[in-house]
């Protein structure tokens, strides 16, 4: 069996990750003793760090520009949303102003209401007196119409009841 040096393997080791990883590394021929192989996958082990960093700050660009635009759309939607609260504040005062001037109308109109309820009462009241009045005065005028007719018959039917 033969043996194989730490060299050989550490060559087949940069070869191997350079081809998984894609990377470009340092030439295994080069890597003519220990200390260079050892350095050698070092260097892969650094390149594919920093492939994976840029990879990830790449990603990271991706995801600020993302929430950059989702801030801007949700600031802009913010904007109209300001303004149409604004816009409703506005229409919300105008009705408000509107509800007052009809409570202070409904007020008035209550307050005349009610005088008018009280001269409705004042003219029930005439109206009830006027009535008795008018029923003594039928009262009367029967009364007087029956002396009328006694007193337009002649002396002697009066005097003898004719």
């Amino acid at each position: 069996m033969s043996k194989v040096s730490e060299r050989d393997v550490l060559r087949k080791v940069c070869t191997r990750i350079a081809e998984i990883g894609g990377l470009k590394g340092v030439s295994s021929r080069n890597l003519n003793n220990i200390e260079t192989a050892r350095k050698g996958v070092k260097e892969l082990l650094d390149e594919y760090a920093d492939k994976k960093h840029l990879a990830e700050l790449e990603r990271l660009k991706e995801n600020f520009n993302i929430v950059k635009t989702i801030s801007d759309k949700i600031t802009e939607e913010n904007c109209k949303l300001k303004t149409g609260n604004h816009d409703l504040k506005a229409l919300l005062k105008d009705k408000n102003a509107v509800i007052s001037e009809m409570t202070v109308e409904n007020s008035e109109l209550r307050d005349k209401k009610i005088k008018l309820h009280d001269k409705n009462l004042e003219l029930n009241e005439d109206i009830a007196y006027y009535k008795k009045t008018l029923e003594v005065m039928n009262k009367e005028i029967k009364v007087l119409t029956e002396e009328n007719n006694f007193l337009k018959k002649p002396w002697y039917a009066r005097l003898f009841s004719l």
